[in-house]
């Protein structure tokens, strides 16, 4: 019975004390603040580290699906039909993206690098062979036409246009457009004026960089992981029209801060799209068995300014703002006209997309997204959707290394995915002008054709390309030739890329165990008040037994009577 009574007692003091540690350590969080700051301490950018291991050369592969939009009625856009496009792809590469000359600074409180991005065919990924076939817009030409529209070279090319029967659409092989070819037009063209005289949307991009980074390493704040202080030089941009639009915020896309919240903004600059933007948080998932937080970029971060006014800084010149979905970043290409929106026009003005046959903007797959594991840095997915280009070059500027036209809100923690297109504006001044030199006796019919400076007539051209997540269009204003007097004004999408990657299996693995770990800590507190709940019930049934049964009347009555 003394045994009994023992374990009895001791069952209650374990249960109390049990109880008001593991309500202490919730209370005060205990071991998930030694979790977060192991976690903390772990996640820099230094050497020696798993963390700038994964950083400075991502293990799982990255690939790049183009999907090109082939246009299949040609002689009826020039007579002013709707555009009708085909969707076709992907062609996939591998995409290798280590940095390198990575040098650390300021007591490893910041480290420069470059990023440079070099591409291999994978056919057993793709359609079919980069021999295949695309009809799309002539942007060569288009892109001269508007570089030399006020020179005299104007006429030149127009007759140039004319000999050798250059029109405003054409046909070429995908290795071709992507990587570039030897053009007629630019090569007669050099005659005159010093150019390059190939065009790729991917023209001499293969291998080379965006320019150089400076990144915070996370020593002194680890919110500040892999966040850029600064780029090519400069901490803040002077393209457009407001300090906060200027501002370089966030991650380069490729890495973030860990212990991500719900209730955080995410920002990413792109150099691509010449400024930074921001996802919020959406829902939750999984990714190959690892938990995580999706992000997207909201609407209102391409929309005009009558739905998000802060966007006002965007508008290039001051006051002209395009409709919701488009970005011009002409100011930042060297004058290129290009635009940035969504694919299949996703999240843009409705009247892009019903001006094209064959598109279909869907949420699931145009929506730029990204999937972080909210504890640990770590990628585990990726899915980005790029436009690229680069304009000026075909136009025969030297373009630097960090203007590289491509969207990219980055490579994801766990999972992105983003989307841009490539666009043409033709002015309809130029349209006309081009018309008079090519076909001179039309001159008397078309001086009604220019007022206040400019005809009413302008034609949109998109070549879609390469995003870095989110979904974004690149749209270029180009001039034209009589071929086009009768086409409406429109934007023609030409090609968008996904660009993806897929955790490996073995980082899978450590991230899953990672999470586990870190999961069975964070827990240790309700373990313990599990244990104290336990020890109480065995507690209670150990006293019930210490008492024993209730007596009963006759057990009650005395052995002896007087």
């Amino acid at each position: 019975m003394r045994l009994l009574s023992c374990c009895v007692y001791f069952t209650g003091i374990a249960c109390v004390l049990l109880l008001i540690t593991g309500i202490s350590m919730v209370l005060t969080r205990v071991f998930q603040n030694l979790v977060h700051n192991t976690i903390k301490q772990q996640i820099i950018l230094e050497n020696g580290t798993e963390a700038f291991s994964v950083w400075e050369s991502p293990p799982p592969p990255v690939y790049m699906q183009f999907y090109f939009f082939n246009l299949t009625n040609p002689e009826e856009v020039l007579k002013g039909d709707r555009p009708f496009v085909e969707q076709i792809g992907p062609y996939t590469y591998r995409e290798y993206r280590p940095k390198v000359e990575v040098k650390f600074m300021d007591n490893d409180t910041r480290v420069d690098a470059l990023n440079p991005k070099t591409y291999v065919f994978q056919l057993d990924m793709s359609r079919g062979p980069e021999d295949e076939l695309v009809r799309t817009v002539n942007i060569p030409a288009l892109t001269v036409m508007t570089r030399f529209k006020d020179s005299m070279l104007s006429r030149i090319i127009a007759d140039l246009m004319k000999w050798k029967s250059v029109g405003l659409f054409g046909t070429y092989t995908v290795r071709d457009l992507l990587w570039g070819y030897e053009d007629p037009l630019l090569k007669a063209l050099q005659t005159f004026v010093k150019l390059d005289d190939h065009f790729g949307l991917f023209y001499q991009k293969n291998g080379t960089d965006d320019g150089d980074y400076i990144f915070l390493t996370g020593k002194q704040n680890y919110q500040d992981f892999a966040r850029i202080d600064e780029w090519s030089g400069q901490r803040s941009l002077s393209w457009w029209n407001s300090s906060q639009c200027n501002m370089i915020n966030g991650t380069d896309g490729s890495s973030f801060h860990p212990l991500i919240e719900k209730t955080e903004r995410l920002y990413i600059f792109s150099s691509d799209l010449c400024r930074s933007l921001y996802a919020l948080y959406e829902s939750e998932v999984t990714v190959q068995g690892v938990p995580a937080l999706r992000f997207v970029p909201p609407a209102e971060v391409f929309a005009n300014t009558s739905i998000n006014p802060d966007n006002a800084g965007f508008c290039v010149p001051a006051g002209h703002c395009l409709g919701s979905g488009l970005l011009n970043v002409s100011v930042c290409k060297e004058g290129a006209p290009i635009i940035m929106s969504s694919p299949h026009f996703y999240q843009a003005d409705p009247k892009f997309a019903h001006d094209i046959y064959g598109m279909n903007p869907i949420k699931e797959e145009h929506e730029t997204f990204v999937d972080l594991n909210p504890v640990c840095e770590r990628h585990s997915q990726m899915n980005r959707f790029i436009a690229e280009a680069d304009w000026d070059r075909a136009a025969g500027s030297k373009a630097s290394s960090g203007q590289r036209l491509h969207g990219a809100a980055g490579s994801l923690q766990v999972s992105p995915c983003e989307q841009h297109q490539i666009g043409l504006e033709i002015d309809g001044y130029l349209s006309s002008h081009l018309r008079l030199l090519m076909e001179p006796d039309l001159c008397r019919d078309a001086s009604h054709e220019r007022e206040n400076g400019k005809p009413a007539g302008v034609i949109t051209l998109v070549c879609v390309g390469e995003v870095y997540a989110p979904h974004l269009t690149l749209v270029l204003f180009l001039p034209v030739s009589s071929q086009t007097e009768n086409i409406q004004t429109l934007v023609f999408p030409v090609m968008y890329i996904n660009e993806s990657v897929l955790i490996d299996q073995e980082s899978a693995r450590k991230l899953r165990a990672a999470v586990t770990d870190a999961n069975i800590v964070i827990n240790i507190p309700f373990m313990v008040i599990s244990a104290g709940i336990l020890l109480g019930i065995i507690f209670i049934i150990l006293m019930c037994r210490l008492q024993g049964p209730p007596s009963t009347k006759a057990e009650r009555q005395p052995l002896l009577s007087s």
